[in-house]
């Protein structure tokens, strides 16, 4: 007898402490014989005694919505000889809507079932996160395959495991033919990626990668960027890996540099041309200046007053021709880039003197 007592002891003890341990548990625990009688259980809603469960049939305080699915479950539960877990909407304390998951536990001795224990935990909150994650997912798929550009998610092997509608369109492919293939294997053809990969530079870099590239398989430019997708330790676990046809704008810059080379071409007959006519220009302009400057030194023989003050302005004006010849020179070593600026001093009265003699002629004639 004397060596029973501990035993008996350490036993309560541990009777103790599970007492005390489902009375603090979050989750409800019952207890029930085969016809759904409590037989347990270790809490019960405020308001509440154990003497109002106590002896009762489960399916009393079961609510009408999830009656059927537990009734359902017990039956399982004794036929299969297993346990059974669902989810069912209920309402809380408070009598708001709420979600309970219900895990129905057969209790054996000698291979008979001798009771079931029911545990229920309050799923509330992890089902609305799951709804929202099922919105926010739904979101994504929408956005996903609204992109116009063929969008793909490809693992570190470089197999595609997620794919948009557009990648199905580029590709003219369905998408069990996309999934689980090698994005090199369907853009290039080939069993290996190409010598200059986005996604082997993302790998190395771990970091935004992009590059242009033609693929004479399909005869198109391609722009390829691939964004890696690191864990916590910084290893490329998946990256996002977004091609776009590139071929129109490729297409309108091949037109663009064309037309700009002619533009070029053009620009030197343009300079040829100046260079050769100001060139040929100041000769017979040289010529000019020179005889009226003879006949105002009266080397060809003598002039009146007004002639020479004739002689004047068409030299001015000759002066004025031989200016503009000259800018035309300035403007291609200006393109040449060896203009040289010699800066200097001008009296803007004679320089009016100059103008108003210049139109003077002009302005006599309209008034006549």
């Amino acid at each position: 007898m004397e060596e029973e007592i501990p035993k008996l002891i350490n036993e309560e003890n541990a009777i103790a402490k599970w007492q005390l341990i489902l009375q603090n548990i979050p989750s409800f625990v019952a207890e029930m014989d085969l016809d759904g009688i409590v037989l347990a259980l270790n809490k019960v809603q405020p308001g509440f005694s154990l003497k109002d469960f106590l002896g009762k049939s489960i399916f009393e305080f079961t609510p009408k919505e999830g009656l059927d699915q537990l009734k359902s479950a017990f039956s399982e539960v004794i036929e299969k000889r297993t346990t059974v877990s669902y989810d069912a909407p209920d309402y809380g304390p408070n009598k708001t809507p709420a979600w309970y998951q219900h895990q129905l536990v057969p209790v054996k001795e000698d291979g008979e079932i001798k009771s079931i224990i029911m545990i229920v935990n309050d799923i509330t909150e992890r089902r609305q996160m799951e709804k929202e994650l099922k919105n926010a997912l739904s979101e994504w798929e929408v956005t996903f395959n609204a992109a116009k550009d063929s969008t793909m998610l490809i693992d570190d092997k470089f197999k595609i495991f997620k794919a948009n509608l557009a990648t199905e369109r580029f590709l003219s492919k369905h998408l069990n033919e996309i999934l689980g293939k090698t994005c090199y294997e369907l853009v290039h053809g080939t069993d290996k990626p190409p010598d200059i990969c986005p996604l082997k530079m993302a790998k190395h870099t771990k970091k935004h990668e992009g590059i242009e590239l033609y693929v004479p398989e399909k005869n198109v430019w391609l722009s390829a960027t691939v964004d890696p997708i690191l864990d916590d330790k910084g290893n490329l676990t998946c990256a996002v890996h977004i091609i776009k046809d590139i071929t129109e704008r490729k297409k309108a810059e091949g037109k663009i540099k064309q037309q700009n080379i002619r533009l070029a071409k053009l620009d030197e007959l343009k300079t040829a041309f100046l260079n050769v006519t100001s060139h040929e220009l100041r000769t017979p302009m040289a010529s000019i200046k020179g005889y009226i400057q003879m006949l105002l030194r009266k080397t060809l023989g003598d002039t009146t007053d007004e002639q020479e003050k004739a002689l004047e302005v068409v030299l001015r004006n000759a002066n004025r021709l031989d200016h503009l010849i000259q800018d035309i020179l300035d403007i291609s070593r200006l393109e040449s880039g060896t203009m040289k600026f010699i800066p200097r001093k001008t009296d803007i009265r004679i320089m009016m003197e100059e103008t108003v003699e210049t139109m003077q002629p002009s302005a006599t004639s309209l008034g006549s």
